[in-house]
């Protein structure tokens, strides 16, 4: 993995992982730490990617409401408010 802050080749794969299950890795040229999602969109989301896609999916090919995906997800066991998904899209 090519580091995203300078862009060297030159990482190591650390034995940690995130809160998510993602690998980290340490860059040798500017020793800072970054993870799979560094520099991407998904960066920030604290929910799996997978879990956005299938939101995006229930909003715009379903047409559901707010409420309606956060009480979807529900039943599924995730627990999340009308903003939350508010705030993902």
């Amino acid at each position: 993995m090519n580091c995203p802050h300078c862009s060297s080749t030159h990482t190591t794969r650390l034995q940690r992982t995130t809160d998510l299950g993602y690998a980290m890795f340490r860059c040798k040229a500017c020793y800072r730490t970054c993870n799979e999602r560094t520099g991407t969109p998904f960066n920030f989301i604290e929910v799996p990617p997978d879990i956005v896609f299938q939101v995006l999916l229930c909003r715009f090919r379903y047409k559901l409401s707010f409420r309606d995906i956060a009480e979807f997800f529900l039943l599924r066991g995730l627990e999340f408010t009308h903003e939350t998904v508010r705030e993902v899209l």
